[in-house]
């Protein structure tokens, strides 16, 4: 007879042996990689920093003041002349706090809580735009939107995200929270070839900045955003005035929420949509 043939059948225990080696080997590849990923890209970020300006060189700052040309009795301005448009550099303590609390409340409510980057902004933002289908809501912080306009070109890529980013950490490094106010007060464009808010005081209002209103401060915040859409003279006035009504509504939040400096004498008739200059 011929003996039966017997088949082995493979240990149970050996499977499972092989399954974890198999875990253990992707697991040490994948870590592997994501560490030479980490080099290469600590790598490329000291080369960007690298090649960066230093924000706290004065120098480094591109705000170049208008030339201004006076009649001969050096009370009437009759020109001013600057090839990126006009500005007036003004003291911190020169802009109304108005103005101040409009633009934090409309730009980055959470200003003076957090560092360079909103990092519940950017989630916030990531949700959102996930929801609306698009790119409806930004994280940057006003110290990143500093960061943009002072030092880099307006383009749309990682690279000058990333430099923005390193940029708004150096800024926060070097200065205090009031101080990046009044430099991002004194550099952002309100459009029509005004830069700054006292040439958008004086461009849109015919006074200076120290002067301004509450609804004017808060017509200013409102045109930062897209100055060519929101401009006063253009046809998206109403959209002015609900942007506009928009500041005042997060000024009051922030202000009831003691998140901003200074106290406003709240009247809703100061609402009034039927009004851009109060």
């Amino acid at each position: 007879m011929t003996p039966s043939t017997h088949y082995k059948q493979p240990r149970r225990d050996t499977k499972v042996h092989t399954k974890r080696a198999l875990i253990i080997k992707i697991t040490s590849i994948a870590f592997v990689l994501f560490f030479l990923i980490g080099i290469i890209s600590v790598i490329q970020v000291a080369r960007i920093a690298k090649s960066l300006p230093d924000p706290q060189q004065s120098g480094s700052w591109q705000m170049t003041e208008s030339t201004k040309l006076y009649d001969r009795t050096g009370k009437i301005l009759l020109y001013e002349v600057n090839a990126q448009g006009k500005r007036t550099v003004i003291p911190y303590e020169q802009i109304p706090t108005y103005a101040k609390q409009a633009t934090v409340a409309i730009e980055d409510s959470g200003f003076y809580e957090h560092s360079a980057i909103d990092i519940k902004g950017i989630f916030r933002a990531f949700f959102v735009n996930i929801i609306r289908g698009g790119i409806s809501q930004g994280a940057s912080t006003i110290t990143q939107q500093l960061a943009k306009n002072a030092f880099l070109t307006p383009e749309r890529t990682y690279t000058r995200k990333v430099k923005e980013i390193i940029l708004a950490f150096w800024i926060e490094r070097y200065y205090d929270k009031d101080q990046i106010l009044n430099l991002y007060l004194n550099q952002i464009p309100y459009g029509a070839g005004a830069n700054g808010i006292e040439a958008g005081a004086q461009t849109y209002f015919g006074k200076q900045a120290k002067d301004i209103t509450l609804l004017e401060s808060a017509t200013l915040a409102a045109i930062v955003q897209i100055p060519s859409y929101y401009s006063p003279w253009g046809s998206h006035k109403d959209e002015l005035i609900a942007r506009k009504d928009l500041v005042l509504e997060k000024m009051l939040k922030l202000i009831e929420k003691g998140e901003v400096n200074g106290i406003i004498s709240w009247n809703p008739d100061r609402l009034a949509r039927n009004s851009i200059d109060g």
